[in-house]
């Protein structure tokens, strides 16, 4: 079962999408319908994650590109370092907060990348959302259903930023993404530093990726 868990909040993150509409509308604002930005992705997802497996498997770059493509639009990926950081963001300054972010986005990709390969008969149970239609903030529930049976509930916490719907924290049964990487990250930051963690995440996960195929 935990060889699941660790591509779902990538791949339920664009799911949710799918089966959710239109929840708010700021004055002047028309974001892109959930419903057709989610079957978009999703749809385009799960083609190439099947057309191009083996391929992957060969060459993890030219899948980490296609998650960056894919699904990393969807994440709201400054807000989301600046809650992971905590009381830290607060003393950063703005050029730490986009090197973090940027291998905080890597470190991500790479990790639910890899994971992605196992992803392949789980089924997903979306439950009704419950907010008032003017809503600019919501939560997304779904249970995740593995092979051997066990369901897996998982939240995708989303906002209205610049008239599109983006994701800004998840959860997995009770753990919350911001809320564990918090925690392994402070540690880190008290021992030695929000440079000293940002340089060992650079060199262990690099910079940007780009895809051999385009």
């Amino acid at each position: 079962m935990r060889t699941f868990i660790r591509p779902l909040a990538a791949l339920v993150s664009a799911l949710a999408l799918v089966s959710t509409p239109l929840m708010a509308q700021e004055e002047a604002c028309e974001p892109t319908p959930p419903a057709e930005l989610g079957e978009q992705t999703v749809n385009t997802l799960l083609d190439e994650l099947t057309e191009r497996r083996d391929e992957f498997k060969k060459n993890p770059q030219a899948l980490y590109a296609m998650i960056e493509r894919e699904l990393v639009p969807l994440v709201d990926l400054e807000r989301m370092s600046e809650l992971v950081l905590g009381k830290h963001a607060e003393d950063a300054s703005d050029e730490q907060i986009d090197r973090f972010a940027q291998a905080f986005k890597q470190m991500i990709i790479q990790t639910y990348g890899n994971a992605l390969y196992g992803f392949d008969d789980e089924q997903i149970e979306f439950q009704p959302v419950d907010a008032p239609e003017d809503a600019t903030d919501i939560t997304f529930q779904a249970v995740v259903i593995t092979e051997e049976g066990d369901r897996i509930p998982v939240d995708m916490d989303m906002h209205l930023v610049d008239c599109q719907w983006k994701i800004y924290d998840g959860s997995i049964g009770n753990l919350s993404f911001v809320t564990n990487y918090r925690g392994q990250f402070n540690a880190q930051i008290r021992a030695g530093g929000l440079d000293a963690l940002i340089e060992k995440m650079e060199r262990r996960y690099g910079g940007g990726v780009s895809d051999p195929a385009q």
